[in-house]
């Protein structure tokens, strides 16, 4: 499911007491070229924030990406690679930090898990969930737990941004008003 997210597909060979051999096929993108046009028209489109947000990601070079799209668009980013040094951070920074974007999969501690503490921390909290592949049954149960919103990974540095400063700005309904 994965690699077909990403528009590739998979061939095995296998033969009887030698192995197999998996051989994945992704389209070759041109990351660097398209991130500088997206964040150009990001500018372009005057999208620009000012809060702190918490980034939860194991894979170095998306969290690098990440945070530097954010930091580019206005935000301050305090990052994380594991849901327990995200506990750790937010209980540290809980009164700064506007928005948690945290991948699913994540090592020691999986997303689901790390929104159901954070929630217990403050039941307020706005957070991201992203992920190359949502089972529909968990993504069902985010939604009644509240997550503020899904990324589908790959997405694109305008993706996050739009739906960051959707979910940042979402009133709170309290006592029936908004």
């Amino acid at each position: 499911g994965i690699i077909q997210s990403h528009h590739g597909f998979i061939e095995v060979e296998s033969e009887k007491d030698r192995g197999t051999i998996f051989h994945i096929y992704l389209p070759l993108q041109k990351h660097a070229s398209s991130m500088t046009v997206n964040m150009e028209s990001m500018k372009a489109k005057n999208i620009h924030g000012c809060e702190t947000i918490l980034i939860v990601e194991d894979e170095a070079m998306l969290l690098e990406v990440l945070s530097a799209t954010l930091e580019m668009n206005g935000y301050s980013v305090l990052k994380a690679v594991d849901g327990r040094k995200a506990i750790d951070l937010y209980e540290q920074n809980r009164e700064k930090i506007a928005a948690v974007i945290t991948d699913l999969g994540l090592p020691g501690m999986p997303g689901n898990e790390e929104f159901r503490r954070l929630r217990l921390i403050n039941p307020e909290v706005k957070v991201i969930i992203a992920s190359g592949l949502f089972d529909s049954k968990l993504k069902g149960e985010l939604i009644a737990a509240g997550v503020d919103g899904f990324l589908q990974k790959p997405y694109k540095p305008d993706e996050i941004i739009v739906l960051l400063q959707d979910v940042l700005k979402r009133k709170q309904m309290v006592n029936g008003q908004w």
